[in-house]
């Protein structure tokens, strides 16, 4: 007599919980239920929110299904194209100047110098101050005869109009932008303090210099915080738009349009000239530019990103 095997089958075992058990869940998701409430009302909801109104025309007080015709309204606009040339120009130099001004400045204070602790202080303070502070400064700092262009003419060159002469828009920016670096530098300074003390000890008994520790040890073991530091400086770059918008108007005043970013633009739609469907179909156009950016980027980072337990 031959037996199938679907007619023998193994009881299932289920786990059952015990009362603590049950006990210690329902007190967790009691806890967690702020967050959780949190998260469905201030992040869930208005991004679904925000991918329906993409496909509406929405003006805050009525709303009416047009289809695809924001995205077709947007892919024809010039300034669109104008404003993600900037914010990639942008983008491909500060975040590039950025990490290397972090690590390098990481390197530094990670150095054991007298007042190393003030230096440190003082190299963060741009971060703790109000924006509007920071935008005033920089105004005075970019006039026609403002200290930059008195320093640039020590060495015999005439400075531009930064602010109004549309070349000169997005260097002014980055440089301001760098000025502001403490953020990164703090992070670079915890990962290479981070670093054990005997790879560089066994490097030097090897005769090892100071750049080839550098290259070996101390850049493979700091790899997971460039990585880091890479994703969210691009990120963030590419969503900026207050310090330009704040400092130069974009350019919208000269009509230059020198820095008018791809987040003024959502800005200008969205409260300015109340077309929210408009607005929130160029935030998503910008999610998917940054989340193809992500993923292709974490794709390759195993190709030179190094962990200590690897």
């Amino acid at each position: 007599m031959v037996i199938s095997s679907k007619a023998v089958r193994e009881p299932k075992t289920r786990l059952k919980m015990s009362k603590n058990m049950k006990r210690e869940a329902s007190v967790g998701i009691l806890f967690a239920m702020p967050w959780i409430i949190g998260f469905l009302f201030f992040v869930a909801y208005p991004v679904i929110s925000s991918l329906i109104f993409s496909f509406t025309s929405y003006d805050l007080f009525n709303w009416k299904f047009i289809g695809a015709r924001n995205y077709q309204a947007i892919f024809k606009n010039e300034l669109f194209y104008k404003s993600i040339l900037n914010t990639a120009i942008f983008t491909a130099i500060s975040v590039p100047l950025n990490l290397l001004l972090g690590v390098l400045m990481g390197l530094l204070l990670a150095a054991k110098t007298p007042f190393v602790r003030l230096y440190r202080t003082i190299y963060y303070l741009p971060n703790v101050l109000s924006i509007m502070a920071v935008v005033f400064l920089w105004t005075i700092m970019y006039q026609a005869n403002g200290p930059i262009n008195s320093l640039l003419q020590v060495f015999g060159i005439e400075g531009p109009l930064w602010l109004i002469e549309g070349w000169s828009q997005i260097p002014a920016l980055l440089l301001m932008g760098a000025w502001s670096v403490g953020g990164v530098v703090i992070i670079f300074l915890a990962a290479i303090k981070g670093v054990p003390e005997v790879l560089y000890e066994a490097a030097r008994i090897d005769g090892a210099s100071v750049w080839r520790q550098f290259w070996v040890i101390t850049l493979p073991s700091i790899s997971p915080m460039l990585f880091f530091n890479f994703i969210m400086g691009f990120i963030g770059s590419f969503q900026t738009y207050i310090n330009a918008m704040v400092l130069t108007g974009g350019g919208k005043g000269t009509g230059t349009y020198g820095s008018y970013f791809l987040g003024q633009m959502i800005y200008e739609r969205a409260f300015v000239s109340h077309q929210m469907g408009y607005a929130s179909a160029l935030s998503w156009i910008m999610l998917v530019i940054l989340l193809l950016f992500t993923l292709i980027v974490s794709k390759i980072s195993n190709r030179f990103v190094f962990y200590m337990g690897e």
